[in-house]
C-alpha cells in the first residue's frame, strides 16, 4: 500500500492553505495581465482586492525567494515545482513558491513589454510595471551575490 504522504492533519491544512494561496497570487496576476493585454485595456476592471493580493502575497514570496537561495538543501529536498505534494518538507514548499514567484515575475515582465514598458496607468494594470521591476532587482541581486562568491 502507497505511503500517504500527508499523516499529519496540520500538514494537510498547511498544504491546502499553501495551494489557495499560490492559486490565488496567480489569478491575480493572470487577471492583471489579461486586462493589461486587451487592445484597449480598461484597468479599472481590475479588482482593488486582487491588487492587494499582488502586494501581500508577493512580498511573502520575495522574501521567501530570498531566504530559500541562502538556504542549505537538506537530501529530501526536491527541485520538482509540486515536490511539496510527495515530500511535504518546508524546504519544498519555499522552492514552489519560488517557481510560483518567479513564473508570474517573468509573465509581468513579457506582458509589461507587449505594452512597450509604458507607465500609462490606463494603458497597463499598476502592478504588472511594478512586478517587472521587482524581477529586474531579483536578477541584480542574484547576479550581485553570484559575482561575488569566493
Amino acid at each position: 500500500m502507497k505511503k500517504i504522504p500527508y499523516k499529519d492533519p496540520i500538514q494537510l491544512i498547511i498544504g491546502c492553505l499553501f495551494f489557495i494561496g499560490c492559486i490565488g497570487y496567480i489569478y491575480a496576476v493572470a487577471q492583471a495581465c489579461i486586462i493589461s493585454l486587451n487592445k484597449e485595456p480598461d484597468v479599472s476592471q481590475m479588482p482593488s482586492f486582487l491588487s492587494n493580493l499582488i502586494t501581500t502575497i508577493g512580498a511573502v514570496l520575495a522574501t521567501n525567494l530570498g531566504a530559500t537561495l541562502g538556504l542549505p538543501k537538506p537530501p529530501e529536498f526536491s527541485l520538482s515545482p509540486l515536490g511539496f505534494i510527495s515530500h511535504p518538507i518546508v524546504i519544498n514548499f519555499q522552492m514552489t513558491a519560488c517557481y510560483v514567484y518567479l513564473l508570474t515575475l517573468l509573465a509581468a515582465a513579457i506582458v509589461w513589454g507587449t505594452k512597450d514598458f509604458t507607465q500609462d496607468p490606463t494603458k497597463v494594470v499598476a502592478t504588472i510595471p511594478e512586478l517587472t521591476k521587482t524581477f529586474l532587482g531579483v536578477i541584480v541581486g542574484v547576479l550581485a551575490i553570484t559575482l561575488t562568491k569566493k
